[in-house]
């Protein structure tokens, strides 16, 4: 867990992410990437995106999946473009920081859910949102969401690995939704061209680095 030291006021910002000397150990917002195991991601979503982790990333929307064709990187992807004319999303360019932020922060969740929604399959029932809502955190959201229950094993393994991948500025994904903000794209379409182009769960290197990190947590109990 971590907390924000408070004599960091005034201070300049520490960068998004960068890596210790010598040891590459990841580096988010002055935070190395270990001392953050444990921390539910939506804070550490905050603390990247808002440079604090509250209030950090919003539980999803009830918003069914809208096409289902077996392949979840395509399902997500075409569901969240379709947020766009939904929610009347504007280009990036158009809209105030406040704005952009709450754009990416729905976005972001609702991409979870699909995730979720996708991997769990039409041939069982989608678990109720009553049931959705007593989770705690947007891991165990994501959870009972596609599997019908949160686990706490496979919470704490989830989070960790998404804390490993919160952000990987090399990635072709990454790469691929800064270049869309910068052309002006709303975020919900930023987010499904970052899709579009994975190519799977090792992309640039990502996958590894969250291999490593869990092994790292297995050796220090």
């Amino acid at each position: 867990m971590f907390t924000t030291p408070a004599d960091q006021t005034g201070a300049p910002e520490p960068a998004i992410s960068a890596f210790e000397p010598g040891t590459g150990t990841p580096v988010y917002r002055g935070h190395p990437l270990p001392r953050l195991l444990g921390t539910p991601f939506e804070r550490v979503w905050g603390l990247l995106v808002d440079g604090a982790p509250t209030p950090g990333l919003p539980p999803a929307e009830p918003f069914n999946l809208p096409v289902r064709t077996g392949d979840v990187r395509v399902d997500v992807m075409s569901a969240l473009a379709q947020l766009t004319p939904v929610w009347a999303y504007r280009p990036l360019g158009e809209v105030d920081a406040r704005q952009a932020r709450e754009d990416l922060a729905r976005a972001s969740v609702m991409a979870l859910s699909f995730v979720a929604q996708s991997a769990r399959g039409e041939d069982v029932p989608a678990v109720p949102q009553r049931e959705v809502d007593l989770a705690a955190t947007i891991t165990e959201r994501f959870l009972v969401r596609w599997r019908g229950e949160a686990d706490p094993l496979a919470v704490q393994a989830l989070n960790t690995y998404w804390l490993a991948l919160a952000e990987n500025g090399l990635s072709p994904s990454t790469r691929t939704a800064r270049l869309a903000a910068e052309e002006g794209a709303d975020a919900a379409s930023c987010l499904a061209a970052a899709v579009a182009v994975a190519s799977g769960p090792s992309s640039g290197g990502a996958g590894a680095r969250a291999l490593a990190l869990v092994q790292r947590a297995e050796r220090g109990g």
